[in-house]
């Protein structure tokens, strides 16, 4: 099997190779089906490079012009933020798990150091834990279903990251986002992050309520809007 390491693969899906490399790298992927497995192994890992914002701006550019210049491209780019998001949840999920079955062991007799030390460890457990995060992907108005939202259940305080995708709107460096709500709920600021396919902006410290949320995108050259019924639990 021919050999591949991360940079090699990085370049050739880059179009970084030279002819005559790229040309046998060609030649082995339609030969060694070892070899293909591979290249899709590291290609999963450039779009996790790039999502991460760990590729250097010139790798960044020439993959933004490679992969997200197509529908297919930009459809591929939010499965891997989609799974990245869902990892984490899961992560967080076991987390918290893990921390609900050492509380109940805490609290068995077999297992009491002392009146002190068992007050102190139930103050710990007691507390109440923040409110977790929520993520939430949305299409500009322009693009979903006519009276249809996407629908979002949180508590009051949960932080929300909104991951907005910018569909066939061009990018842009600046972006300003700002979110309406019912009982006069107002909330404005920056992204946290954005590239050519979504912005991602997080929006905590703030009481939701139930109701129809509005949520617009704007840049110097376009102004995007996007709707999500929310439901308080």
């Amino acid at each position: 099997m021919t050999t591949v390491d991360a940079e090699r693969a990085f370049a050739y899906l880059l179009g970084e190779l030279p002819d005559g490399d790229a040309s046998s790298l060609d030649e082995a992927l339609l030969a060694e089906p070892e070899t293909h497995e591979v290249l899709q192994a590291f290609e999963a890992e450039l779009f996790d490079a790039y999502l991460d914002r760990s590729l250097p701006n010139e790798r960044r550019a020439r993959f933004e012009q490679r992969f997200l210049s197509t529908a297919a491209g930009r459809e591929r780019l939010q499965r891997a933020r989609a799974l990245r998001q869902v990892a984490a949840r899961t992560v967080a999920s076991s987390q918290s798990a893990w921390w609900e079955r050492l509380a109940a062991l805490l609290t068995m007799p077999r297992l009491a150091v002392g009146a002190l030390v068992a007050a102190a460890l139930a103050f710990v457990v007691a507390r109440p834990s923040a409110a977790p995060e929520v993520n939430v992907s949305l299409r500009p108005d322009t693009v979903r279903a006519a009276d249809v939202a996407r629908r979002l259940e949180v508590s009051a305080a949960s932080p929300v990251v909104f991951e907005l995708a910018l569909d066939d709107a061009p990018a842009a460096s600046e972006w300003k986002v700002a979110v309406t709500g019912p009982g006069g709920f107002s909330w404005s600021g920056a992204p946290a992050r954005s590239d050519a396919v979504a912005v991602v902006v997080k929006v905590s410290g703030v009481s939701w309520v139930s109701g129809r949320y509005s949520v617009s995108l704007q840049s110097a050259a376009d102004v995007l809007t996007y709707e999500v019924d929310v439901t308080v639990r």
